[in-house]
């Protein structure tokens, strides 16, 4: 990474876990238009740190926005200026969905590709036998895999727009049988 305060963010975020505490920072994002780039380097992120993930190589800091009830990730390398605050972080079980704490491992499954949209359950016709590792590389252990009507399927929970993703990466060998909404999304 080019950038120079990784591992005295990450201290710090950790400190802020430990302690329970909100965080502030600066994002890098990544545009053209280089007016944008700068906007956007300049504007102060404030939120509910929870724990930090490696998610195919890359580190993503899992979190929350007061204002809203359901997780953000950002990629650590993009992330400048922590700031540990005095204000108590929110709970991570006011937030949607995880009413019951998280269960990490689970979260990281479903969110292969570590976007924030909602989760769903995805029905998966595995068209080369070959690609059953290809679900349990991606999903995990808590992916079921059966026989249905002489056919391989999978059934998965992930993030939507993942599954499109990784659809798209491995149409080759699989189809994306449900739901029907995403199916067309794919299509689209």
């Amino acid at each position: 990474s080019d950038n120079k305060q990784l591992f005295l963010n990450i201290d710090l975020i950790t400190e802020a876990i430990d302690k329970g505490k909100q965080i502030s920072f600066n994002y890098t994002r990544h545009y053209f238009d280089e007016r944008k780039k700068a906007e956007q380097e300049d504007k102060e992120y404030i939120v509910n740190p929870y724990f930090m993930v490696n998610n195919q190589g890359k580190y993503y800091l899992v979190c929350n926005y007061n204002y809203f009830n359901d997780i953000a990730n950002y990629k650590l390398e993009q992330i400048r200026n922590v700031k540990i605050l005095d204000t108590d972080i929110k709970p991570i079980t006011k937030l949607k969905g995880c009413e019951n704490g998280i269960d990490k491992a689970k979260y990281i499954n479903e969110n292969i590709y570590m976007f924030s949209t909602n989760t769903i359950t995805a029905t998966i016709k595995i068209e080369d036998e070959y690609a059953v590792n290809y679900i349990y590389d991606w999903f995990g252990k808590d992916a079921r895999v059966y026989s249905q009507d002489g056919s391989i399927m999978a059934s998965v929970r992930v993030n939507e727009l993942a599954i499109i993703y990784w659809c798209r990466q491995y149409g080759e060998s699989v189809e994306l049988v449900s739901p029907i909404e995403t199916r067309n999304k794919i299509k689209e």
